[in-house]
């Protein structure tokens, strides 16, 4: 666990103009399980909102999946200010990654490190961005983990059943509009949310 429940870290510094503010989180029913994953991030006015899931996964692999879609939705070099409540992803990107790799993909005790193809996955999406990450408590008071913000990635996890793969490769990230809606297309008021198609 990270002591600091407001820790931050930056990874990937390149040179950005677009400023995107992202909230991510995983959940799994079981664990293993069925497991959903969403992502909620603003650019200026316009906000967008992510989900997807697996019929038998584990709660750390929704939470990579979470920051790996949330990333790859960017058409273009960001500079993302990432909040996550996962401390397994925080110090995975921050403190293990480079131990990891150095040591052929094997933790500090030689066993394999799981989850490793979504960990390169990560890792590759986070390059092409400028990341500072903020690891917060969850519903610690944080606008991301309390609140509205909170409410909306919660409702995308829950969104994820296990007949909703995860897609593959977004360009543009899209809304969710809960189980029903998403099905026929948001309404009226959750495309105005949306903003343009063209977004970050």
């Amino acid at each position: 666990m990270l002591d600091d429940p407001a820790m931050t870290q930056s990874t990937s510094p390149r040179a950005s103009t677009t400023v995107v503010e992202m909230w991510t989180d995983g959940a799994c029913k079981g664990n293993p399980g069925s497991g959903g994953w969403g992502a909620w991030m603003r650019a200026g006015s316009h906000e967008r909102e992510l989900w997807g899931g697996e019929a038998h996964t584990t709660n750390n692999r929704m939470e990579l999946m979470a920051v790996i879609q949330g990333l790859r939705a960017l058409n273009r070099p960001c500079q993302v200010t990432l909040h996550v409540d996962s401390s397994y992803v925080m110090n995975g990107m921050t403190k293990w990654l480079a131990g990891w790799k150095r040591n052929g993909w094997r933790t500090g005790d030689k066993k394999p490190v799981k989850n490793k193809e979504l960990w390169q996955e990560l890792e590759a999406e986070v390059a092409r961005h400028d990341v500072r990450w903020i690891w917060v408590k969850g519903h610690a008071g944080d606008p991301g983990t309390s609140g509205p913000t909170s409410s909306r990635t919660a409702a995308s996890t829950r969104c994820a059943g296990p007949d909703r793969a995860p897609p593959g490769r977004f360009l543009t990230p899209r809304p969710c509009a809960g189980p029903e809606r998403a099905r026929r297309g948001p309404g009226p008021e959750a495309a105005r949310r949306a903003g343009p198609a063209t977004g970050p």
